[in-house]
């Protein structure tokens, strides 16, 4: 036999084969079983996933254009409110240091008797606490009190 043969009886051997592979395939359970409804439920989650996410994304857009007004807000106050004080501060730091006041502070400061250190601590503590002397008295004698005591 010459080889032109062996090929053409190869050839229609693999057909036969193939042509009977798919008969007992159909005969056997067809073409498997249906997934179509498992797809369309993992089409249904991905697409619901990718709305959560939109959703996301347009909440924290709002959040951030409301956090940029509320900064830029901020800002105006501020630059306003340092306008608005810091002219304030000038007049009165304008208005202090006049001769006339000046010679009235060192008068009013020569008749104040000179209060002990423990007395400045707490007069400093009560500023610290906005006015009121502090509940638990500070074992330490505060930096007022320290410039105050007569050095030894």
């Amino acid at each position: 036999m010459t080889p032109v043969i062996w090929i053409i009886i190869a050839a229609v051997c693999a057909v036969i084969a193939l042509l009977a592979g798919y008969f007992i395939g159909n005969k056997a359970g067809g073409s498997g079983p249906d997934r179509s409804a498992e797809i369309a439920a993992q089409k249904k989650e991905h697409d619901d996933f990718r709305g959560d996410v939109r959703e996301h994304f347009q909440q924290t857009a709002a959040i951030m254009s409301r956090m940029a007004e509320d900064y830029r807000d901020m800002q105006e106050h501020m630059a306003h409110g340092a306008e608005r004080l810091a002219d304030m501060d000038r007049e009165k730091l304008t208005g202090s240091a006049s001769t006339d006041s000046v010679g009235h502070d060192k008068q009013a400061a020569a008749k104040k008797p000179e209060a002990s250190p423990n007395q400045l601590g707490s007069t400093m503590d009560a500023k610290v606490n906005g006015g009121k002397p502090s509940e638990t008295p500070s074992r330490q004698p505060s930096d007022a009190a320290v410039k105050a005591a007569p050095k030894k």
